[in-house]
């Protein structure tokens, strides 16, 4: 298979100003910051954690999207090839032919004597457990078993008679087969974008989008913790105070 050629394009200076400018959009929280200071980590002025991690999300998503974006465009390019759309077409054909083999197989599965007998024993023991009134766990517990036991004679059988079936593995390995060939050019797609600057300059936005959504994660809860601790010291402190205050007024008396 030929691999299309890319020019290859200088990345403007534009372009990463860009890129610059979104990745510097995210500025870490600091523990005051994310804590909302008195508001704490997750109420009053607290929003702001919660904003810096929107923020960041949003980056995330947005520097997603474009790497996608370009990345489908790229592919568009291998679509357009004649390679391609005979790989595609391969597929496609084989997974018909083995579409009708597996139908095939299920048919003639239909008219097997041991099978229809496997199919009643199982559906007989699935309507005698729901119609169990018993709530013993122990008869309930069995009936389900039985259930278990019949089905998994059903499945075996499916599996030597379809799954095995001698025109039904040529067609599976058939299909696998055109998929590994048209899977091909998407090797050929990432070797393209590895060389594009405009998915270089995504990606590199892309991880450091990450990045700051991590730091602004761990910010956020660390700012949550010191708010718990700080709630609990002036709790205990409240207690004692008020400890203190009765212990005093009892000495009046």
């Amino acid at each position: 298979m030929k691999c299309l050629s890319f020019k290859k394009v200088k990345v403007s200076v534009a372009a990463l100003a860009i890129a610059a400018a979104a990745t510097s959009v995210l500025v870490a929280p600091s523990a005051a910051q994310a804590s909302g200071g008195a508001g704490g980590a997750y109420g009053g002025a607290g929003g702001g954690a919660r904003q810096q991690i929107q923020t960041a999300q949003t980056e995330v998503n947005n520097a997603r999207k474009e790497m996608d974006r370009i990345k489908t465009k790229v592919t568009a390019s291998f679509q357009g090839n004649a390679e391609w759309t005979a790989a595609k077409a391969k597929v496609t054909k084989a997974q018909a032919a083995y579409d009708a083999a597996v139908r095939k197989a299920k048919a003639a599965l239909l008219t097997n004597k041991e099978y229809k007998d496997a199919i009643t024993k199982r559906d007989a023991a699935v309507a005698k457990r729901d119609e169990n009134k018993d709530p013993a766990a122990t008869a309930s517990g069995k009936l389900q078993q039985d259930v278990i036991s019949t089905g998994l004679v059903v499945r075996k059988i499916e599996s030597e008679q379809v799954d095995s079936n001698p025109d039904v593995v040529a067609a599976r390995d058939a299909l696998n087969a055109a998929k590994e060939e048209l899977k091909a050019f998407d090797a050929q797609v990432n070797e393209a974008l590895k060389g594009d600057p405009e998915y270089a300059a995504a990606e590199q936005r892309y991880n450091a989008a990450q990045q700051q959504l991590v730091v602004a994660k761990q910010a956020a809860a660390a700012a949550a913790k010191a708010e718990a601790e700080q709630r609990a010291t002036q709790s205990k402190s409240k207690t004692s105070s008020r400890g203190s205050s009765r212990g005093g007024g009892g000495g009046r008396y």
